[in-house]
């Protein structure tokens, strides 16, 4: 029998059963060459995660790093800048413009949101692991660190948790960074610091934004010396981690996203231009300095490749660094995907997607996710079986 006829008999079987409460979506042929799971020819996928089966408890314990499932995974950490930080994610903006308050929504964030029902990569890896720590909560004024910027004392731990990501952030700010991670990591429980930990690092917007200014260094090879410096000062400070980097997107299709669409965009003043003054100048001068920010962002995700596969070429039973490619083609999702308060930082319905998108890629081998992200209003939430592993190749 050929695989779609024993793929359709399955789902009849699994559909006619009376607790079915999680929806079958058929791969395409297309899609299924890039989806890999040992224990079935089909996934499982739910509008919420809650709806995802537990998995079975584990015989034994994880032979290694490169044999983890999302129940392994005790503690979540990330470095980043605002995006993680989940700044303007959930702004509310009304007609004067009054409302807007420059906030990060930690507890919302794509990768490290611990609200309650907040969709994020944090709530996929509670659900499965209860015990969870370190996903970040709630809201609070931003914190700043930009570049020699970099004001001491603004971390609220009781809130940041192990969310050391900090708006305005620059891949030089990472080593700030890690030393919050690393003292907080030391209030810890021998038994959490000898767990597996997941970190997800996402870094380099801020780079490209200014890549115009002199000022600003601007060579892949800093940001890669400064990517590598704060990985290795993770690896030799804290056991069992798996790095989740994720590469970087073309920031300068934020000018063509929001030219004209002052009804929904309520603009902070002059914190979009500010933001990302690059990105925004107009003439032929600013489609040329947008040219150049786009070139500088494949530079820096060859610089995390690179880094990547230094790690695979000198294996670690303990420490893995995994390449997440976000491809992000902004045209194609709708305005409201970004902030009403600068049009700038994702909104609450890009982080949501965001989280889809990275988590659902997991199971999927590192040179196998090479899609472009485009707007799926009707994205799901991928289940895992329990010979399901976390992709480190």
């Amino acid at each position: 029998m050929n695989f779609t006829k024993s793929f359709f008999s399955i789902l009849f079987l699994i559909c006619i059963l009376p607790h079915c409460n999680a929806q079958i979506n058929f791969i395409s042929s297309k899609l299924t060459q890039k989806i890999f799971s040992t224990s079935s020819q089909y996934n499982v996928f739910v509008n919420d995660i809650t709806l995802c089966p537990p998995l079975t408890p584990r015989i034994s314990p994880p032979a290694n790093v490169h044999d983890l499932r999302p129940d392994d995974i005790k503690m979540i950490m990330a470095l980043g800048d605002s995006i993680t930080a989940g700044f303007l994610a959930n702004a509310i903006c009304d007609e004067n413009n009054t409302t807007m308050k420059l906030h990060e929504y930690r507890g919302v964030s794509y990768a490290m949101g611990g609200d309650i029902g907040a969709v994020s990569i944090a709530n996929f890896f509670k659900h499965y692991s209860p015990e969870l720590k370190g996903a970040s909560l709630g809201y609070h004024l931003v914190e700043v660190c930009y570049g020699v910027i970099c004001p001491p004392k603004q971390y609220k731990p009781e809130k940041d948790q192990m969310n050391a990501a900090q708006s305005g952030s620059l891949a030089k700010n990472l080593d700030y960074q890690v030393e919050y991670l690393l003292r907080q990591f030391e209030k810890e429980p021998e038994e959490i610091k000898n767990s597996w930990k997941f970190l997800n690092v996402f870094i380099g917007s801020n780079d490209i934004c200014l890549q115009c200014l002199k000022i600003i260094q601007k060579h892949e090879t800093t940001f890669e010396d400064y990517v590598y410096d704060a990985l290795e000062k993770i690896r030799t400070n804290i056991p069992n981690v798996i790095v989740n980097i994720v590469g970087n997107f073309n920031v300068s299709q934020i000018y063509k996203v929001t030219r004209g669409q002052t009804k929904y965009c309520k603009k902070l003043g002059v914190l979009p231009n500010f933001e990302c003054e690059c990105a925004f100048l107009e003439s032929p001068e600013g489609d040329k300095k947008r040219q150049n920010m786009d070139d500088l962002s494949q530079k820096y995700n060859a610089a995390i490749n690179r880094i990547v596969q230094n790690y695979a070429d000198h294996p670690s039973d303990t420490f893995a660094v995994v390449y997440q490619p976000f491809d992000l083609d902004l045209m194609s999702f709708p305005i409201d995907a970004l902030s009403c308060a600068d049009c700038f930082h994702p909104s609450l319905k890009l982080h949501e997607h965001s989280a889809k998108l990275l988590w659902n890629n997991f199971i999927i081998p590192s040179k196998s996710r090479y899609d472009p992200v485009k707007w799926d209003p009707l994205k799901k939430i991928r289940c895992w079986n329990d010979d399901d592993r976390i992709a480190t190749f």
